[in-house]
């Protein structure tokens, strides 16, 4: 195989892995919504602001579960091999950078707003019905399921124009936690009560 050749093959899947995660994230995890990690992984990384260590029992169900559907999808892609091993090592490292790049939009509020708005954008709206993406919006962009949250109206209502603009996302974060321990207390007493 001549240099050209593998220098399109490698091209030609990694545009291949962004199609696949589209069409996962878009098809699959939408079915798979109602059943537990996903949903919990979606209320959570709303809940507590993209932030997964501010937790005070970090939910990583979703990527264990994650995890092993990428390496799974990385067996049923193995008989490439027998045409060339540069397919199972491109799908094995943009698999890899998934999860990186996943985890790196969960460490903050102000980060994901800033390096990764597209995924910002899927859990802060409450829309998950857009931006499906998680490495790149070039997908969303194409097929027209990027829907624009950071910025908007609806965002600056939300979460308070001040906060947003003068960059006081660690004190947003904090309050919109604190609402919802104790809304979350509230809940238990009332639930004692009734017992």
């Amino acid at each position: 195989m001549t240099i050209l050749a593998q220098i399109l093959l490698v091209i030609v899947t990694w545009v291949y892995s962004h199609v696949l995660e589209y069409f996962i994230l878009r098809f699959i995890n939408t079915r798979d919504k109602k059943k537990g990690t996903l949903l919990n992984h979606y209320i959570l990384s709303s809940r507590n602001m993209m932030d997964d260590s501010g937790m005070s029992l970090p939910d990583r169900s979703h990527m264990i579960k994650e995890s092993k559907f990428l390496f799974l999808l990385i067996l049923l892609h193995t008989p490439t091999i027998f045409i060339s091993v540069i397919p199972i090592v491109v799908l094995t490292i943009c698999s890899i950078s998934y999860v990186i790049s996943h985890s790196a939009c969960h460490k903050g509020f102000k980060h994901a707003r800033r390096h990764y708005s597209w995924h910002y954008d899927h859990h802060m709206s409450g829309d998950t019905s857009s931006n499906f993406s998680v490495r790149s919006p070039v997908l969303d962009n194409l097929l027209g399921t990027r829907n624009i949250y950071k910025g908007t109206k609806r965002e600056k209502v939300m979460f308070g124009k001040r906060l947003l603009s003068q960059g006081r996302s660690a004190r947003l974060a904090y309050a919109i936690r604190v609402a919802a321990m104790r809304r979350r207390n509230k809940e238990r007493n009332d639930d004692e009560k009734k017992n």
